[in-house]
């Protein structure tokens, strides 16, 4: 199980938000090991 995938769904209300999501919190999760991010936005 250690080489199982590790997926991250975030839910935005902005593009604001999207933008901080993708380019402030999305290269610390890769570096952690999180390799799918999603961002859904409303």
């Amino acid at each position: 199980m250690a080489d199982r995938a590790r997926r991250l769904h975030f839910l935005v209300e902005g593009q604001t938000e999207e933008t901080i999501v993708r380019d402030l919190f999305q290269p610390h999760f890769h570096d952690h090991g999180w390799v799918s991010r999603r961002l859904l936005t409303l």
